[in-house]
C-alpha cells in the first residue's frame, strides 16, 4: 500500500477549446446597436451582454449596488416592492443635474465588475466564437478594455432622431437632450476604425457586420 503524502495535487487547468473574441460594439442611442446585437446572436456562436440590462439588474433588490442606491436616493424614489421608479429618479435628476454623476459613480463600476467576471468565464470556458458587448457609452475605457475590437454603429443625425420618436415615444425636445448628453461619447466614436453604417436597410447592415466577422473569423456564420 503507498503511503500517503499528505499533499494535494493540483488538477491541470483545462485549456479553452477555443478562442473566444471579444467584441464591442457601440454607437450613440437611436443608432440600431440592439437590432445588430441581435444579428449576431442569431447567426453566429455569440452570447451578447447589453450594458444597459446589467445596468438595470443591478438596482434591482438583491443587486451589486443596490443598498447604496437607498442610500442616494430618497424614499420617494422607491415603489411599494423596493424597486426604483425610474420616472421619479428622471424628475430628480432634472431637477439636481449632480445626481446624474452620482448615480452614474455608482452603477457604471458595478456593470464593469459583473462584465469583467462573465467575460474571464467564457474567455476560460472557449466554447463560444464570440462575446459581444453592446454599450452606447464609448470613451477607450471601461467595457472597451476587455474588447479585442470596438466597432461603431452609426446613422444620421436626424434619422436617429426620428426611431427614437417612433419607437420609444420621445418628444423631439427630449430626444435632443438625450443626444446633447452623448456629445462627447459622438465625437470618441468616430475615431474607431470599423464603422458600421446603418443608414439603410437591415440588410445592408447586415452584410457589413458579416464581413467584419469572417475578417475577425472566417467560416463563423452559421449555415442557414
Amino acid at each position: 500500500m503507498k503511503a500517503r503524502t499528505g499533499m494535494r495535487q493540483n488538477k491541470q487547468k483545462r485549456k479553452p477549446l477555443k478562442t473566444t473574441h471579444v467584441i464591442g460594439l457601440t454607437g450613440g442611442i437611436g443608432a440600431g446597436k440592439s437590432d445588430l446585437a441581435e444579428y449576431l446572436k442569431a447567426n453566429y456562436q455569440a452570447r451578447v451582454f447589453s450594458t444597459d440590462e446589467i445596468g438595470e439588474e443591478v438596482v434591482l433588490p438583491g443587486g451589486m449596488c443596490y443598498s447604496r442606491l437607498r442610500d442616494l436616493l430618497p424614499k420617494e424614489a422607491f415603489d411599494r416592492k423596493g424597486i426604483m421608479d425610474r420616472e421619479v429618479v428622471s424628475k430628480l435628476m432634472y431637477e439636481d443635474p449632480s445626481l446624474r454623476k452620482k448615480m452614474n459613480d455608482l452603477i457604471h463600476p458595478a456593470v464593469g465588475i459583473y462584465l469583467t467576471s462573465e467575460v474571464k468565464n467564457e474567455r476560460e470556458r472557449g466554447l463560444l466564437d464570440f462575446v459581444i458587448i453592446e454599450s452606447a457609452l464609448y470613451d477607450g475605457t471601461g467595457f472597451a478594455t476587455l474588447c479585442d475590437e470596438v466597432w461603431n454603429v452609426d446613422a444620421p443625425k436626424e434619422q436617429r432622431l426620428q426611431r427614437l420618436m417612433e419607437s420609444r415615444g420621445y418628444s423631439r425636445e427630449k430626444a435632443e437632450g438625450i443626444f446633447e448628453s452623448q456629445a462627447k461619447y459622438d465625437r470618441m466614436r468616430q475615431g474607431l476604425k470599423v464603422q458600421i453604417d446603418n443608414s439603410g436597410s437591415r440588410e445592408e447592415a447586415y452584410a457589413q457586420l458579416d464581413q467584419q466577422m469572417e475578417r475577425v473569423l472566417p467560416g463563423s456564420k452559421r449555415k442557414a
